[in-house]
């Protein structure tokens, strides 16, 4: 990992089991100023199914987007399919494409069409 990298990692003791922190408000607020707020793209690839407070975080990511930014976000599918996989590596939630969208309208971005994937 690069020293850069190294410099934005969350410090504090929001980090719940595994790696990933409780919030990505710990990251935006780690973040810093020489590298800007206004990011043209944030990627969260498998990242938000993660975060307990993931209205929060997005909020936060949405703050260090410019206003024509873009984030892109895959997340899990489908919560019928919730299985030992997702206990297995700390997901708390999958979405529906109705709860996904109220979740990114709730943290105040606007939302562009959502569509399904199969990855494998």
């Amino acid at each position: 990992m690069s020293r850069r990298l190294k410099k934005i990692r969350p410090r504090s003791k929001g980090r719940g089991p595994g790696p990933w922190p409780r919030s990505l408000r710990a990251v935006s607020d780690n973040i810093p100023p020489a590298l800007g707020r206004d990011f043209d793209l944030a990627l969260l690839l498998d990242v938000l199914e993660h975060i307990a407070d993931d209205r929060g975080s997005l909020a936060g990511i949405a703050g260090l987007t410019h206003p024509a930014g873009k984030i892109l976000i895959t997340v899990p599918a489908c919560q019928w399919l919730w299985s030992g996989h997702d206990e297995r590596h700390h997901h708390k939630r999958r979405y529906s494409k109705k709860d996904l969208t109220a979740v990114l309208h709730d943290s105040g971005l606007i939302v562009s069409p959502i569509t399904c994937f199969r990855a494998c």
